[in-house]
């Protein structure tokens, strides 16, 4: 069978890269992918695939094998980011978003592997639904579909993510073994109140700039000798803003950033020794502090059951020279991945999937304005879906 779905997703290489092309002209964000959705609605309907919308652009269906036993979901994000890209092909974005994060070739790929498992249909030992999410990028897409539904009589489930600018060459997979294999994730914006004023009489009023300044030193304590050496965590601040005169105190200094952590019981501490040290200082200085957490995610986990038989299942597809297995944390995405949220409910697995190694000149990294992915890859994920999903429902 191995050889019959690597031949079905050659034969179908030139759909793959028309979908990623328009795609990614096309970028949109967050869950205003109103263009992307329908055009994977119509994509699907054309290949008589059964789907329909739910909530915020979600496209969602599935396909019914000869069994009806097992229910597995297979999940693609489909929205950009608000960057504006800077490559020079045919198909590259004019609309001041891009997609450089590859969630155009998730898609591509996916749209492939549901157009060769509704021709296998009568090999499936099971059912296959699909998903095709929206707001990946703010973290808040999967826990939306959830709460939709999304995942009622569902009994697994599988993402791929292409990574690219790595060491690996295209047409290789990796699978994390030390899991989580990716952070959680909690975005958060800081207000530090203080009292306007005169420059020249800072004594009258309440100075936020000063005291965000202290809080920002201070918080590196937390990293550096609260938490244990083994311990996974990062703080960091994204954006600053206060004042808007060289003469003038500002009432107000914002401050916006993440936290990520490869442990729940971490995050739940450093949480609450961020807050204790932003409140005890913005006291001590006359100022008050207000956190609010955006959006955020759990740790992604690899089901260790589902991740042994995806192993077994991507060597037999692929050979065992071109399936990576990643053991440190060195090697994992260190990056969140909403996606944690369903893996937090029913056993998953994710698959990397090499899109471009720097030998073969692919030197930006993901969520930068240049990068670009080898197409190649196309094919290789779109076999890697369709090919785990008949063997996983098959055993």
């Amino acid at each position: 069978m191995n050889n019959r779905i690597v031949k079905k997703s050659k034969e179908i290489e030139s759909k793959l890269i028309s979908h990623r092309r328009y795609l990614h002209s096309n970028p949109e964000i967050g869950f205003d992918t109103a263009k992307t959705s329908n055009y994977i609605y119509e994509t699907l309907c054309a290949k008589g695939i059964e789907c329909s919308f739910i909530s915020h652009n979600m496209v969602t269906g599935e396909i019914r094998g000869k069994h009806n036993s097992k229910t597995i979901l297979l999940r693609a994000d489909i929205d950009a980011l608000p960057i504006k890209e800077k490559t020079t092909f045919d198909y590259t974005s004019k609309n001041g978003n891009m997609h450089a994060c590859g969630h155009d070739m998730h898609t591509s790929m996916l749209l492939g592997a549901l157009e060769i498992i509704e021709q296998e249909k009568d090999n499936l030992n099971g059912n296959v639904r699909f998903l095709f999410q929206p707001a990946e990028e703010t973290l808040s897409g999967a826990k939306c579909a959830i709460e939709n539904g999304v995942l009622n009589g569902v009994d697994m489930a599988m993402t791929v993510h292409v990574v690219v600018n790595c060491d690996t060459q295209t047409g290789s997979v990796l699978l994390s073994y030390d899991t989580p294999s990716a952070p959680s994730a909690d975005f958060f914006t800081l207000d530090i109140n203080g009292k306007g004023c005169h420059g020249s009489s800072p004594s009258i009023g309440i100075d936020p700039i000063t005291c965000t300044c202290r809080i920002v030193t201070a918080l590196e304590h937390i990293r550096a000798y609260e938490i244990g050496i083994h311990d996974k965590a990062l703080l960091s601040f994204g954006k600053i803003s206060g004042g808007s005169n060289a003469n003038a105190i500002p009432d107000k200094v914002t401050l916006m950033g993440t936290l990520r952590c490869f442990d729940e019981e971490i995050r739940s501490f450093y949480k609450k020794r961020f807050e204790d040290i932003t409140n005890g200082i913005s006291s001590s200085f006359g100022c008050t502090s207000d956190i609010k957490y955006t959006s955020g995610c759990p740790t992604l986990i690899n089901d260790e059951n589902l991740l042994r038989k995806t192993c077994k299942n991507l060597e037999e597809l692929l050979g065992q020279n071109n399936v990576i297995k990643i053991t440190n944390t060195h090697s994992k995405i260190q990056g969140s991945e909403d996606f944690a949220y369903i893996s937090q409910t029913v056993p998953s697995v994710t698959v990397a999937i090499a899109a471009g190694s720097i030998r073969d000149g692919y030197k930006y990294p993901l969520h930068n304005q240049s990068v670009t992915f080898d197409e190649n890859s196309l094919v290789i994920g779109c076999s890697v879906f369709a090919y785990n999903v008949l063997k996983l429902l098959e055993n």
